[in-house]
């Protein structure tokens, strides 16, 4: 690396992750996560720098004759001191250039209130809304009195309720008989 007070900075950018811009008086603007991050490193070791970019905007690929291209080409070919960029760390690449420790952030961001105390005793009822209990509860009581009335009186409408309410809760229903009717209930 040259140790002078300038330094040499390649960069691809990113769409909405780094992206450099320079103002009509040559000031160099960095936007988004990445180019901040990069004018606080840049900030930090006190140094003049020149900004470039490879190629095509590219990270770089192995030639046959073990040289490579791109951002990586030209930290090998020492044309640039630092490279700052999002790039995934190879085997390939790491015999050629020297990483520092990796970070990461993600886009997505889940953002809910803070959550009153949940009274254990009903906790199981908050997953549907008070409308999709009612309708539950009526459907398995037609269910339960067509049930019993196409068993011609062998389970009243109570029996058939509890022996169906299990299959709310993904348990086997006890009901052994195997007849067409009972099966398209």
């Amino acid at each position: 690396m040259n140790h002078s007070q300038r330094i040499s900075v390649v960069v691809v950018p990113v769409r909405n992750v780094l992206e450099v811009n320079r103002s009509e008086d040559g000031e160099i603007k960095f936007h988004y996560l990445e180019g901040l991050f990069l004018q606080e490193v840049l900030k930090a070791l006190g140094l003049q720098y020149d900004i470039m970019f490879p190629e095509n905007n590219a990270y770089g690929d192995e030639l046959p004759n073990g040289t490579w291209t791109g951002l990586i080409g030209m930290l090998q070919k020492e044309a640039a001191d630092l490279a700052f960029t999002y790039i995934s760390i190879t085997e390939e690449r790491s015999k050629v250039v020297g990483f520092s420790k990796t970070y990461s952030y993600s886009e997505l961001t889940f953002v809910s209130h803070i959550p009153e105390d949940v009274r254990p005793l009903f906790a199981f009822l908050y997953p549907f809304g008070l409308v999709m209990w009612v309708c539950l509860l009526v459907t398995l009581i037609s269910v339960s009195f067509l049930f019993s009335k196409f068993q011609r009186g062998k389970f009243s409408t109570v029996v058939a309720f509890f022996k169906l309410f299990p299959s709310i809760l993904l348990q086997p229903l006890s009901i052994s008989n195997n007849s067409l009717k009972s099966n398209i209930l």
